[in-house]
């Protein structure tokens, strides 16, 4: 319930700023667009929780070979700017995942727990430092996040057939980032460098296919999605 209200008045929030981030006496005419790319780590201690979970349950010595590392991520903003102020809408994919092997003379066990997220943010930047065409900005960013879970179990034992389980989930987050960003005009077209750390509130697990479902961990408890960690970002953009 506090998910899905919270959702509720998330959306009321985006709506009401992109209709003040549009409104045309609100800001100068000043628009830019900027493409980038970058790395993102990601806490993820549900999702460790769970892969010690699984180990202590397995009946063999399973490795936990992938721990939820830091991965590429791709998006990018639309910004208009003011005379100190600049605000925007910034749009994210990134990804992660984890795995438990295991390997001996009768066989084959893999566990993997692939993650997606794919974000929409409100951005709000503030000049600290500006010459002629470097200028540094403090920023906040206010973030909708949807996750991806899919869990791909698979064992494959000599003379037996392969044994495959799939199932996919998702959550919605809440999320607030706090960033830096250095900027380097060359006329129209401008190169930025920005390094921020998102904090994400906690969401249980939702099995797609029945709501009411969700990936349970140690005593049945719902296993939950948060990516909170570091994002580091470089970018190139053009001012129309």
């Amino acid at each position: 319930m506090f998910i899905r209200s919270s959702a509720r008045y998330w959306k009321l929030a985006l709506l009401v700023a992109i209709s003040s981030l549009f409104t045309s006496t609100c800001f100068g005419q000043e628009w830019s667009f900027i493409a980038k790319a970058g790395l993102g780590s990601y806490n993820q201690q549900g999702m460790k929780d769970y892969q010690d979970y699984l180990q202590e349950e397995l009946l063999f010595d399973a490795t936990i070979t992938e721990r939820f590392p830091p991965f590429f991520i791709y998006g990018f903003n639309v910004k208009r700017s003011a005379e100190k102020i600049v605000a925007g809408i910034e749009f994210l994919h990134g990804s992660t995942g984890g795995r438990l092997y295991y390997q001996d003379y009768s066989g084959t066990y893999v566990a993997d727990q692939l993650i997606s997220l794919n974000s929409i943010g409100l951005t709000c930047e503030w000049y600290f430092y500006s010459k002629e065409t470097l200028h540094l900005y403090g920023g906040l960013k206010i973030l909708g996040i949807l996750h991806g879970l899919k869990i791909q179990n698979s064992l494959e034992l000599i003379n037996f057939p392969r044994i495959e389980e799939n199932a996919d989930f998702y959550s919605f987050n809440l999320g607030l980032q706090p960033f830096l960003t250095l900027k380097k005009e060359i006329k129209k077209v401008f190169f930025e460098a920005s390094i921020g750390y998102e904090l994400q509130s906690k969401a249980d697990t939702k099995y797609k296919e029945d709501k009411e479902s969700f990936l349970s961990g140690r005593d049945g408890t719902p296993v939950y999605l948060q990516s909170t960690g570091l994002r580091a970002c470089m970018g190139i953009g053009l001012i129309f």
